[in-house]
């Protein structure tokens, strides 16, 4: 009995013996392909020595500023790089020195508490970066200041940003702007020659003297700007926006590369029965927004047709847009009945709707 209970102890350590020999030979044989190499999405381990491999990426910064801003409630984008609306938690209120009811009423002060947060904004400094472009009082009571994005003078195209008060009290913020340009290329190109690629791009054509006396000056009007390709924070290109009337009807908006002269954008802002239109109404927290709508016949959609990645000849309006923001009703399903949000005049009394957009 001893006999047999040796003999399998043997056995059992042989092939204990057997299948350490194995793994480590498999690991170190120069001649496998797995030597501690990746294998598809898998890292072979030795078992004898631990492996750190850092994580490789870089966070979203809402990650990193969030905890810097806990006075404030901050909603960010789906990517996490814009504070698209900024609450502060306990009432921020504005003294200022000027007290009349002009629109610099509450400039002064309103960059001071932008400037404040400047971080969060990702701006150098808001005072030289921000330029107030119009107010507007509502039948709330509230006052909205919206400011657009410069740098050194040149119009960062989409950056802008709207302060909302009430009873002398900032009450919010809502953020559109892109952190202040730091990565732009020096412009190989004029304006000459980006007038030159737009009419290269649709012929120029001669009007006669009514048509002449009509457009005048405005055939071709060119304006440098900061533009962020796609929207994207980290694509920002120093270029051209050129206004191009080629004759009496069409009316175009060419975005130029500053650095190749490449065309990078180009939308027909032409007037017609169909097209996008401009809307006013209230949100969910109360708050006057102004947003794109499009109409198609007598009927307004909740269909933002305004950004250059709007494809007018891939799109049929209004059920199958093209490169546009769509907002739809649900109907409180899972997705199985989807319609259209219509309007007969574009007037929006669904605040669900005008949030959601």
């Amino acid at each position: 009995m001893k006999k047999y209970l040796l003999t399998l102890t043997i056995l059992a350590l042989s092939l204990t013996l057997f299948a350490q020999n194995a793994f480590d030979k498999r690991v170190s044989d120069p001649k496998k392909p797995y030597k501690g190499l990746p294998v598809g999405n898998a890292q072979t381990v030795s078992g004898k020595k631990k492996n750190s491999i850092p994580i490789k990426g870089s966070f979203p910064v809402s990650f990193s500023l969030t905890k810097h801003f806990k006075n404030y409630s901050i909603e960010w984008n789906e990517d996490g790089n814009c504070a698209i609306s900024i609450t502060p938690l306990s009432p921020i209120y504005l003294e200022s020195k000027i007290v009349s009811l002009n629109s610099e009423r509450y400039l002064e002060n309103v960059l001071i508490q932008l400037g404040a947060i400047k971080k969060l904004l990702q701006l150098n400094d808001p005072s030289k970066e921000l330029k107030l472009i119009s107010t507007q009082e509502d039948d709330l009571g509230y006052t909205h200041l919206k400011f657009k994005q410069h740098l050194n003078g040149v119009m960062v195209m989409g950056g802008e940003i709207t302060v909302h008060i009430k009873e002398n009290a900032l009450e919010s913020i809502t953020n559109r702007l892109y952190p202040t340009p730091s990565r732009l290329k020096l412009l190989g190109i004029d304006s000459l020659e980006a007038i030159k690629m737009v009419t290269q791009d649709i012929d120029l054509q001669k009007l006669d003297e009514i048509g002449n006396s009509i457009l005048g000056n405005k055939r071709l009007e060119v304006e440098r700007i900061i533009y962020h390709l796609h929207m994207d924070h980290q694509s920002e290109i120093a270029g051209f926006k050129v206004l191009y009337r080629p004759n009496l009807l069409d009316w175009w908006e060419y975005i130029i590369d500053g650095y190749t002269g490449q065309i990078i954008g180009k939308t027909n802002k032409t007037c017609s029965i169909d097209g996008p239109r401009t809307a006013s109404a209230q949100d969910l927290n109360s708050v006057t927004r102004t947003f794109n709508t499009y109409q198609v016949g007598s009927s307004y959609y909740l269909i933002d047709a305004n950004k250059s990645m709007f494809d007018a000849s891939a799109s049929k309006m209004p059920n199958d847009p093209s490169g546009t923001i769509w907002t739809i009703d649900a109907k409180n399903s899972s997705g199985t009945s989807l319609t259209n949000i219509s309007s007969s005049n574009n007037t929006w009394s669904n605040k669900s709707s005008v949030s959601a957009h």
